[in-house]
């Protein structure tokens, strides 16, 4: 697979003029470009300049060996593998016992996604409500000031960032492809495909109240269990 970084294209350019921009850098005809997807997405707003759009787009050619040279020759142009996440996995059983997952925030629930998907059958605990009850709490409160102590803009499924427009922002070096994952999960629950390769992606938050719905939903099909209204206040090691 080839990989083709700082592509400028109009900001109001047509999918063809992405098909004819890859193909003039690959300098290649339209019959051997397989398949393509954009991989990133940003937008050039430099002043005094026209606005543009730069891409980074992953390609699918007919014969990619006869590329080499023009490869070779470009900074733009590299070779990559597209590989996908992949969840370290255990070969012990719970045993009866599953994990248990504190709090149903962006950490709690694709750690019980990823181990449900693992057959552990994990248990979420959440103190406050289900997503759309939750809404209608905070709808409460910003409209008749009536605070739900357990159910709020702080508490409750998806965390507290599920009023927030859903931005999603990282630094961290993704060589697992975690990312990846965790955006293909939000898009196949709702969120709009654009997230995979805008710069600065965000779900939005009517779609977040959706999208928790729809994982929480998976996760249940797979064997986990969500148990609302159930506050942990304290831990309790024997043995």
């Amino acid at each position: 697979m080839i990989r083709l970084s700082s592509v400028n294209l109009p900001f109001d350019h047509s999918e063809e003029d992405s098909v004819i921009a890859i193909l003039k850098l690959l300098k290649i005809r339209r019959q051997d470009l397989l398949s393509y997807r954009i991989l990133k997405r940003s937008l050039d707003a430099r002043k005094n300049r026209q606005l543009l759009r730069v891409y980074s787009f992953l390609v699918v050619v007919e014969d990619q060996d006869s590329l080499a040279g023009i490869i070779r020759k470009s900074d733009k142009i590299t070779i990559v593998n597209d590989i996908d996440y992949s969840a370290p996995m255990s070969n012990r059983k719970n045993g009866g016992n599953p994990p248990l997952i504190i709090g149903t925030g962006p950490a709690g629930i694709f750690a019980g996604l990823i181990l449900a998907e693992a057959g552990l059958n994990p248990v979420l605990l959440e103190r406050g409500k289900p997503v759309h009850q939750r809404t209608e709490d905070v709808r409460g409160f910003w409209n008749k000031r009536i605070l739900e102590l357990e159910s709020n803009v702080q508490f409750g499924e998806g965390g507290a960032g599920t009023f927030s427009d859903g931005k999603l922002r990282t630094r961290v070096k993704d060589k697992s492809q975690r990312t990846k994952k965790i955006l293909g999960e939000l898009v196949l629950a709702g969120a709009p495909e654009e997230i995979l390769y805008d710069h600065k992606p965000h779900v939005g938050t009517a779609n977040l109240v959706k999208v928790v719905k729809n994982i929480r939903e998976k996760i249940e099909a797979l064997g986990g269990e969500y148990r609302f209204d159930s506050k942990v206040v304290e831990l309790l090691i024997e043995n």
